[in-house]
């Protein structure tokens, strides 16, 4: 029996909350994605193997600051983001 790898990526939320996210297949679908940041995807490439996946319309929409995911996102680049909402960290390979 082949034992399929199920995909998984790390949630950051505003509110400080951080946990794994274990999707049902190898890679998310779009639907999964969007259903985390609540709305339309935009990808912001950190590295080579890590994308951080947030809501294209988060800072239109007035979501809440997301200061865990600042800090995250600093580990990579000196540049400045204003993430804002619910994001999530995963590996390059598992997003077409």
């Amino acid at each position: 029996m082949k034992n399929n790898p199920i995909a998984k990526a790390i949630v950051l939320k505003p509110d400080g909350d951080v946990f794994k996210k274990y999707f049902a297949d190898e890679k998310p679908t779009l639907a999964e994605m969007q259903e985390i940041v609540a709305g339309p995807i935009e990808i912001i490439r950190m590295s080579e193997s890590e994308l951080m996946i947030v809501n294209e319309e988060g800072l239109m929409l007035g979501l809440p600051f997301n200061e865990p995911a600042v800090n995250y996102i600093r580990n990579y680049t000196e540049d400045e983001y204003q993430i804002v909402g619910n994001v999530f960290v995963i590996d390059s390979s598992l997003v077409d």
